[in-house]
């Protein structure tokens, strides 16, 4: 029982900063115990504290340091990525209707890093994907989406159709979000929530003309070493589009193609074909599935 309570107390210290607040418990319990198996004799530290006094172990500089480094992991995952303004997403997508969901959505791009940085590529984005595709999709199922599902009306424009948007993300907040912008912009779509790197049932029950993974296989590899091969035999989709940054998130550092040697030895192992193009600070892979 004190293991669990302080492993709670942790929780809520790791996540009380503004950009991580939004997490889904559970997977940040995962990452805390990770780091605990990997610092035991620091964790049993903090439990002897923790059992002499409550209140003062909070203070002290192990439970500090369990704390920061477990932040830290989450930031280098996913938390850097909200941009400046990103607590407004919940007033914009309450205040979208159907006459104004396209350009609210816009607006709701800019709240995050990733959509933001595409945000004057989005219809160049779609356009090269459906030229490769060749087909009309009735289905899209975006893994670690992101803010990319509120680029809905940019892939509708290129692929000229309406297609069911299905999502994943490990916000939680994130997924009751979508939600309401689905319902408010009457686009038949759904939202889940998703570990990509403990379970994903949910996703490979959903069957799918296309699915995007845009920059998440880099942060699924590094929390699980060769998941991604697993993620690209189960999914049930005829087309992925992957997709890996050139530069660094502070942007003063290429990222070499080489540094995708994996990825390329793993589409070579599964005999998928793919076609690649590159866009901004972003190299895309639409990938065949046989």
């Amino acid at each position: 029982m004190a293991d669990n309570e302080l492993k709670e107390l942790l929780i809520t210290k790791i996540i009380e900063k503004r950009e991580l607040f939004h997490i889904n418990r559970q997977f940040v319990s995962k990452e805390l115990s990770l780091y605990i198996l990997q610092e035991k004799k620091l964790f049993l530290k903090v439990k002897e504290k923790f059992k002499a006094d409550k209140k003062r172990t909070i203070k002290s500089k192990e439970f500090k340091k369990i704390a920061k480094h477990v932040r830290s992991r989450l930031r280098k995952l996913f938390g850097v990525f909200y941009a400046r303004g990103f607590e407004n997403t919940e007033q914009l997508v309450n205040s979208i209707i159907t006459s104004n969901a396209d350009e609210v959505a816009f607006e709701l791009l800019k709240l995050h890093r990733s959509s933001k940085e595409r945000l004057r590529y989005y219809e160049d984005i779609y356009d090269h994907i459906a030229r490769m595709i060749k087909i009309k999709p009735r289905v899209i199922l975006d893994l670690a989406c992101g803010y990319n599902g509120f680029s809905y009306f940019f892939m509708k424009e290129s692929f000229q159709s309406s297609p069911d948007y299905v999502c994943c993300d490990l916000s939680n907040k994130d997924v009751l979000l979508y939600s309401k912008f689905f319902q408010n912009a009457e686009i038949n779509g759904n939202a889940f929530y998703c570990d990509l790197t403990a379970d994903i049932t949910k996703a490979t029950n959903v069957k799918a003309d296309i699915c995007f993974l845009f920059k998440a296989l880099d942060s699924i590899e590094s929390a699980s070493r060769n998941y991604s091969e697993r993620l690209l035999k189960e999914i049930n989709t005829k087309y992925f589009v992957v997709s890996f940054p050139t530069k660094s998130i502070g942007g003063n550092k290429t990222i070499a193609k080489s540094k995708r040697a994996w990825f390329f030895k793993l589409l070579k192992r599964l005999d998928y074909s793919y076609e690649e193009f590159s866009i901004h600070n972003e190299i895309f892979f639409v990938v065949k599935k046989k």
